[in-house]
Parts: C-alpha cells; sequence; structure tokens
C-alpha cells in the first residue's frame, strides 16, 4: 500500500492492488480507514483508492460543498492518470460519487451508493 497526499487536490489517499480502479469515499466524519475491511476482502484484486476527502483524516483545509469535493477527487484522479473509476460512495460521499459521475460521465464507469 502506497499513502501519500496530492498536492493539487489536496486529498490524502491509500492506492494499492492491481486491475480495475475501485475509488472508496466515506462519509461524513469518517476518514478513509473505514473502508480498509472491504480493501483487505478485495486482496489486490483491483486497484483500491481510498481517500480522505477535505477536511477529513490527512486532508487538510475546510470543510467544503460535495461539487467542490466532486472536482477535487476529479483532480487528484487526474493526476494518477485513472480515466474510467468505479466509484463508491458512503454516506454524504455517496453524493459526491454521484456529483462525479455526473460530471464526468465518460471517466466514471459506476456511482455506488451506501
Amino acid at each position: 500500500m502506497a499513502t501519500a497526499t496530492d498536492l493539487q487536490a489536496g486529498l490524502a489517499y491509500d492506492i494499492e492492488g492491481t486491475g480495475t480502479p475501485v475509488v472508496f469515499l466515506h462519509g461524513l466524519t469518517f476518514d478513509r480507514r473505514t473502508w480498509r475491511p472491504v480493501i483487505d476482502l478485495l486482496d489486490g484484486a483491483v486497484t483500491s483508492i481510498a481517500i480522505d476527502l477535505p477536511a477529513h483524516g490527512d486532508s487538510g483545509g475546510e470543510p467544503t460543498s460535495l461539487e467542490r469535493g466532486a472536482e477535487r477527487v476529479h483532480l487528484l484522479l487526474h493526476s494518477l492518470g485513472i480515466e474510467r473509476p468505479v466509484v463508491a460512495g458512503h454516506s454524504m460521499a455517496a453524493g459526491v460519487a454521484g456529483l462525479y459521475a455526473s460530471a464526468h460521465p465518460a471517466r466514471g464507469r459506476h456511482a455506488a451508493r451506501s
């Protein structure tokens, strides 16, 4: 697992595995560690990208709108060269996932909501 912070997007993330890129977005007051049990079960079968949304976990800054959060996710994925991710969002991050898919329909394959 590699852990980093993208300076342009200002988002901290973990990335691991190979194959289809799957982006994991946590709910309000949580952080990327929320997805650890799911990522462990996937056991590297996909490229898991767990992101700390703005003002959560290791991502700094102030809380932001869902739309701005979706754009920052886009900046991060662009910097990683991720073209067509599956995006999974928990709680309020389901809104971020949906906004990402809506704003970048050719880039996102699915928006999973929970």
